[in-house]
Protein backbone atom coordinates (compact mmCIF):
# COMPACT_ATOMS: atom_id res chain seq x y z
CA UNK A 1 0.00 0.00 0.00
CA UNK A 2 2.95 2.44 1.03
CA UNK A 3 4.48 1.61 -2.71
CA UNK A 4 1.17 2.47 -4.35
CA UNK A 5 0.47 5.80 -2.55
CA UNK A 6 3.84 6.79 -3.30
CA UNK A 7 3.25 5.67 -6.81
CA UNK A 8 0.49 8.09 -7.13
CA UNK A 9 2.40 11.19 -5.29
CA UNK A 10 5.00 10.78 -7.73
CA UNK A 11 2.77 11.23 -10.82
CA UNK A 12 1.90 14.81 -9.04
CA UNK A 13 5.32 15.74 -9.74
CA UNK A 14 6.66 13.37 -13.55
CA UNK A 15 5.54 12.12 -15.91
CA UNK A 16 3.65 8.94 -16.43
CA UNK A 17 6.94 7.19 -18.37
CA UNK A 18 9.97 8.46 -15.82
CA UNK A 19 7.42 6.86 -13.14
CA UNK A 20 7.47 3.85 -15.37
CA UNK A 21 11.38 4.21 -16.04
CA UNK A 22 12.20 3.72 -12.45
CA UNK A 23 9.79 1.62 -11.45
CA UNK A 24 11.64 -1.21 -12.90
CA UNK A 25 14.14 -1.04 -10.67
CA UNK A 26 12.24 -2.97 -8.42
CA UNK A 27 14.27 -6.34 -9.48
CA UNK A 28 17.41 -4.82 -8.48
CA UNK A 29 16.33 -3.79 -4.86
CA UNK A 30 14.06 -7.14 -4.34
CA UNK A 31 18.06 -8.76 -5.04
CA UNK A 32 19.88 -6.87 -2.77
CA UNK A 33 17.32 -7.26 -0.50
CA UNK A 34 17.44 -10.90 -0.42
CA UNK A 35 21.17 -10.91 -0.29
CA UNK A 36 21.51 -8.25 2.56
CA UNK A 37 18.83 -9.57 4.63
CA UNK A 38 18.50 -13.06 4.16
CA UNK A 39 22.08 -13.75 2.49
CA UNK A 40 20.59 -15.05 -0.79
CA UNK A 41 23.18 -16.14 -3.29
CA UNK A 42 22.73 -15.37 -6.97
CA UNK A 43 24.58 -16.95 -9.65
CA UNK A 44 26.30 -15.56 -12.67
CA UNK A 45 23.32 -16.82 -15.09
CA UNK A 46 20.81 -15.03 -13.05
CA UNK A 47 22.95 -11.79 -12.84
CA UNK A 48 23.19 -11.87 -16.64
CA UNK A 49 19.80 -12.32 -17.30
CA UNK A 50 18.54 -9.48 -14.64
CA UNK A 51 20.89 -7.40 -16.59
CA UNK A 52 19.68 -8.15 -19.97
CA UNK A 53 15.96 -7.91 -18.97
CA UNK A 54 16.62 -4.51 -16.84
CA UNK A 55 18.28 -3.33 -20.28
CA UNK A 56 15.58 -3.85 -22.18
CA UNK A 57 13.03 -2.77 -19.66
CA UNK A 58 14.81 0.80 -19.27
CA UNK A 59 15.79 1.26 -23.18
CA UNK A 60 11.49 0.88 -23.75
CA UNK A 61 11.23 3.23 -20.62
CA UNK A 62 13.85 6.03 -22.28
CA UNK A 63 11.91 5.16 -25.85
CA UNK A 64 8.97 6.57 -24.22
CA UNK A 65 10.15 9.34 -22.25
CA UNK A 66 10.48 11.86 -25.33
CA UNK A 67 12.54 14.76 -23.39
CA UNK A 68 9.40 14.86 -20.45
CA UNK A 69 10.33 16.62 -17.81
CA UNK A 70 9.22 16.34 -13.84
CA UNK A 71 10.54 17.61 -10.63
CA UNK A 72 13.66 15.81 -9.11
CA UNK A 73 11.19 15.00 -6.07
CA UNK A 74 9.07 12.95 -7.83
CA UNK A 75 11.57 10.97 -9.19
CA UNK A 76 12.77 10.59 -5.81
CA UNK A 77 8.85 9.47 -4.97
CA UNK A 78 8.88 6.91 -7.87
CA UNK A 79 11.91 5.52 -6.87
CA UNK A 80 11.04 5.36 -3.13
CA UNK A 81 8.10 3.17 -4.81
CA UNK A 82 10.16 1.08 -6.00
CA UNK A 83 11.95 0.25 -3.27
CA UNK A 84 8.90 -0.09 -0.91
CA UNK A 85 7.57 -2.95 -4.02
CA UNK A 86 10.75 -4.97 -3.39
CA UNK A 87 10.04 -4.71 0.12
CA UNK A 88 6.67 -6.24 -0.26
CA UNK A 89 7.95 -8.98 -2.66
CA UNK A 90 10.73 -10.22 0.09
CA UNK A 91 7.86 -9.90 2.76
CA UNK A 92 5.63 -12.17 0.74
CA UNK A 93 8.05 -14.58 -0.34
CA UNK A 94 9.03 -15.35 3.51
CA UNK A 95 5.67 -15.15 4.81
CA UNK A 96 4.90 -17.77 2.42
CA UNK A 97 6.44 -20.36 4.30
CA UNK A 98 3.75 -20.41 7.13
CA UNK A 99 0.88 -18.78 5.54
CA UNK A 100 -1.17 -19.13 1.92
CA UNK A 101 -2.05 -16.71 -0.38
CA UNK A 102 -5.53 -15.92 0.65
CA UNK A 103 -4.80 -15.34 3.89
CA UNK A 104 -1.66 -13.24 2.59
CA UNK A 105 -3.77 -10.98 0.51
CA UNK A 106 -6.19 -10.46 3.02
CA UNK A 107 -4.56 -9.13 5.80
CA UNK A 108 -2.31 -6.92 3.01
CA UNK A 109 -6.02 -5.74 2.47
CA UNK A 110 -7.38 -5.43 5.66
CA UNK A 111 -4.66 -3.47 6.93
CA UNK A 112 -4.32 -1.49 3.94
CA UNK A 113 -7.63 -0.41 4.36
CA UNK A 114 -7.31 0.93 8.02
CA UNK A 115 -4.42 2.74 7.26
CA UNK A 116 -5.64 4.48 3.72
CA UNK A 117 -9.60 5.12 4.71
CA UNK A 118 -8.72 7.64 7.60
CA UNK A 119 -5.98 9.34 5.32
CA UNK A 120 -8.24 9.39 2.30
CA UNK A 121 -11.27 10.51 4.40
CA UNK A 122 -9.43 13.71 5.78
CA UNK A 123 -7.53 14.68 2.52
CA UNK A 124 -9.65 14.28 -0.27
CA UNK A 125 -13.24 15.73 -0.48
CA UNK A 126 -15.00 12.71 -2.47
CA UNK A 127 -14.53 9.62 -0.81
CA UNK A 128 -16.53 7.46 -3.41
CA UNK A 129 -16.45 7.40 -6.98
CA UNK A 130 -19.86 8.68 -7.95
CA UNK A 131 -19.60 8.04 -12.14
CA UNK A 132 -20.31 4.38 -13.35
CA UNK A 133 -17.34 4.79 -15.12
CA UNK A 134 -15.31 5.23 -12.49
CA UNK A 135 -17.22 2.68 -10.27
CA UNK A 136 -16.24 0.33 -12.81
CA UNK A 137 -12.75 1.74 -12.98
CA UNK A 138 -12.63 1.06 -8.75
CA UNK A 139 -13.82 -2.26 -8.82
CA UNK A 140 -11.77 -3.03 -11.64
CA UNK A 141 -8.76 -2.50 -9.50
CA UNK A 142 -9.97 -4.27 -6.83
CA UNK A 143 -11.23 -7.68 -8.31
CA UNK A 144 -9.04 -8.25 -10.88
CA UNK A 145 -6.02 -6.16 -10.34
CA UNK A 146 -6.08 -6.66 -6.40
CA UNK A 147 -7.71 -9.93 -5.86
CA UNK A 148 -6.85 -12.06 -8.92
CA UNK A 149 -3.40 -10.29 -9.49
CA UNK A 150 -1.65 -9.65 -5.98
CA UNK A 151 -3.16 -13.29 -5.06
CA UNK A 152 -1.34 -15.34 -8.22
CA UNK A 153 1.36 -13.40 -7.35
CA UNK A 154 1.48 -14.15 -3.70
CA UNK A 155 0.38 -17.98 -4.87
CA UNK A 156 3.36 -18.60 -7.18
CA UNK A 157 6.37 -17.40 -4.28
CA UNK A 158 6.16 -20.90 -2.72
CA UNK A 159 7.57 -22.12 -5.83
CA UNK A 160 9.59 -18.75 -7.15
CA UNK A 161 11.64 -16.65 -5.70
CA UNK A 162 10.82 -12.70 -5.15
CA UNK A 163 13.96 -11.73 -6.83
CA UNK A 164 12.51 -13.70 -9.99
CA UNK A 165 9.00 -12.68 -9.61
CA UNK A 166 10.04 -8.70 -9.52
CA UNK A 167 12.33 -9.29 -12.66
CA UNK A 168 9.18 -11.67 -14.55
CA UNK A 169 6.89 -8.29 -13.95
CA UNK A 170 9.16 -6.46 -16.47
CA UNK A 171 6.30 -8.07 -18.92
CA UNK A 172 3.41 -5.65 -17.52
CA UNK A 173 4.33 -2.88 -20.02
CA UNK A 174 4.94 -5.51 -22.60
CA UNK A 175 1.76 -7.22 -21.79
CA UNK A 176 -0.16 -3.67 -21.56
CA UNK A 177 1.77 -2.51 -25.26
CA UNK A 178 0.33 -5.55 -27.02
CA UNK A 179 -3.04 -5.13 -25.70
CA UNK A 180 -2.87 -2.02 -26.94
CA UNK A 181 -2.02 -2.79 -30.37
CA UNK A 182 -4.58 -5.73 -30.46
CA UNK A 183 -7.52 -4.27 -28.95
CA UNK A 184 -7.13 -0.30 -30.04
CA UNK A 185 -4.57 -0.14 -32.87
CA UNK A 186 -2.15 1.14 -31.41
CA UNK A 187 1.13 1.23 -33.49
CA UNK A 188 4.48 -0.63 -32.39
CA UNK A 189 7.69 0.32 -33.73
CA UNK A 190 10.62 -1.57 -34.69
CA UNK A 191 12.35 -0.59 -31.38
CA UNK A 192 9.80 -1.63 -29.47
CA UNK A 193 9.66 -5.34 -30.42
CA UNK A 194 13.52 -5.54 -30.21
CA UNK A 195 13.16 -4.28 -26.68
CA UNK A 196 10.37 -6.73 -26.05
CA UNK A 197 13.11 -9.65 -27.28
CA UNK A 198 15.61 -8.25 -24.99
CA UNK A 199 13.58 -8.43 -22.20
CA UNK A 200 12.30 -11.93 -22.70
CA UNK A 201 15.53 -12.90 -23.27
CA UNK A 202 16.74 -11.69 -19.97
CA UNK A 203 13.75 -13.30 -18.49
CA UNK A 204 14.59 -16.91 -19.93
CA UNK A 205 18.26 -16.59 -18.73
CA UNK A 206 17.28 -15.85 -15.35
CA UNK A 207 14.70 -18.65 -15.22
CA UNK A 208 16.90 -21.43 -16.04
CA UNK A 209 18.79 -19.97 -12.54
CA UNK A 210 18.62 -21.79 -9.60
CA UNK A 211 18.59 -18.16 -7.78
CA UNK A 212 15.03 -18.04 -9.74
CA UNK A 213 13.39 -20.96 -6.90
CA UNK A 214 11.68 -19.94 -3.73
CA UNK A 215 14.30 -21.01 -1.00
CA UNK A 216 17.19 -21.77 -3.38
Amino acid sequence: MISLSLWAISLQYTTVAKCMLLNNLTPIFTSLGSWLIFGKKFDKQFLIGMAIALGGAMALGFEDLNGGGGLLIGDFYAILSAVFLGTYFLMVEQLRNTFDATTILLWRCGVGSLLLVPLVFFTEDQFFPTSKLAIFAVLGLGILCEGFGQRLIAACMDKLSSSFVSLFLLLEPIISALLAWMIFAEALGVNTWIGFAVVLTGIYLAQSSSAASHGA
